[in-house]
């Protein structure tokens, strides 16, 4: 049995869609039964747009002598023509009209790279066309174009290729913009060396002015499940601790050789829920893959005596989850890089106390520091 396909032709190349050979009302090209449909397959699955939040896991990238947009370059060609010249080739035949080979197939495009099928039966007409199959969902027309959301509140063009999904181009995002979620710190004006004057970027991809007055660094939990909130902090050879062995786990931790550097927070949960939460390290923006460990402690008061310091609440997290393709950290080189410690639970109105520290005294640098909203009840 053959089936005729009157389906526009596909030229494709290593960027993406180069022509689409137009169909006309010439006679269909004659194709095996066993391989039309092939020829009328398309992938159905959708191209949605990037993080995130939740946690896309990026950060922010600012530099305050910005004066223009930032590109952020995808490696699209944005310059490729989406003229109107798309053509999906005849309609199905209407159900009844004439036809002159029994057994025929005639193929035709529906939906998003989508195909139907009518058959010219024993009496010598077509039959209703069968339903539309492979139909990309939230697909596009090819060539259709149109503006996308992307980054730090920014935009880019996209085109609809030939498998009826949008392809991204450069990202243009506004100068200056922050990933909201993004707490920065300064000890700027403040006379305790453990206080802080904090601002945090909004919605807008905006920070405000630094807060009045200092207190201790603290970052409040997002109050929306898989969103996150983010910052940067140095782990400096002026501020040290004993080092906590990896191989053991909270509340019975022990001590390792030597000392390293470290860093707190307070982490807050105002959503009057509580939370699980993950916190994990990333690279600092232009910063190095450091190796890190995180634990916790209930409360805020800063442990002082080796016995306090050994009963920590959760951890201690050596490693990222995932794998070394595709971790929420960040790692290319190891997974015991930048670590990450998942199940952190804290009580609606509840604080907790994060530490980071390096793996050994070698550990020095900017590190980000993200805690992202797992569930909360």
């Amino acid at each position: 049995m053959k089936r005729i396909l009157g389906l526009a032709v596909v030229v494709l190349g290593a960027g993406g869609l180069l022509a689409w050979g137009g169909c006309s009302s010439t006679a269909p090209v004659e194709e095996n039964t066993a391989d039309a449909e092939a020829d009328g397959s398309a992938d159905d699955s959708s191209t949605p747009l990037a993080d995130t939040g939740a946690d896309s896991g990026r950060d922010s990238g600012r530099d305050s002598g910005k004066d223009s947009a930032v590109v952020v370059d995808s490696g699209f060609d944005s310059g490729i023509d989406s003229g109107p010249f798309f053509d999906a080739g005849p309609p199905a035949p209407a159900a009844g009209s004439p036809c002159t080979k029994v057994g025929e197939l005639l193929t035709t495009y529906c939906g998003f790279c989508g195909f139907r099928e009518s058959v010219c039966e024993a009496t010598k007409v077509w039959s209703a066309p069968g339903p539309c199959q492979g139909s990309v969902a939230g697909g596009c027309t090819p060539y259709a174009s149109r503006t996308g959301a992307c980054g730090n509140c920014g935009s880019a063009p996209e085109v609809c290729t030939t498998t009826c999904k949008y392809v991204q181009g450069a990202c243009i995002e506004p100068a200056g913009a922050c990933a909201p979620g993004t707490v920065e710190f300064t000890s700027a004006g403040c006379v305790n060396p453990d206080e802080f004057k904090s601002r945090s970027c909004g919605a807008t991809c905006t920070f405000p002015a630094f807060s009045a007055t200092c207190a201790p660094r603290k970052l409040t939990i997002a109050g929306t499940v898989g969103a996150s909130v983010r910052s940067e902090f140095v782990l400096d050879v002026a501020k040290t601790m004993k080092k906590l062995d990896e191989f053991t786990t909270c509340p019975n931790a022990q001590f390792d050789i030597g000392l390293v550097s470290f860093f707190s927070v307070v982490v807050e949960n105002t959503t009057g829920k509580a939370a699980t939460v993950t916190a994990y390290n990333r690279p600092a923006v232009g910063g190095a893959e450091l190796d890190t460990l995180i634990w916790t402690y209930n409360g805020t008061t800063p442990p002082t005596t080796d016995a306090q310091i050994k009963a920590c609440a959760k951890g201690i997290a050596d490693e990222c989850t995932g794998t070394l393709a595709s971790n929420i950290c960040g790692n290319t080189m190891e997974m015991f890089n930048l670590a990450a410690l998942e199940g952190i639970t804290i009580p609606a109105g509840g604080k907790i106390l994060v530490y980071v520290s390096g793996y050994d005294s070698t550990v020095l640098g900017k590190v980000s520091l993200v805690l992202r909203t797992d569930s909360l009840l």
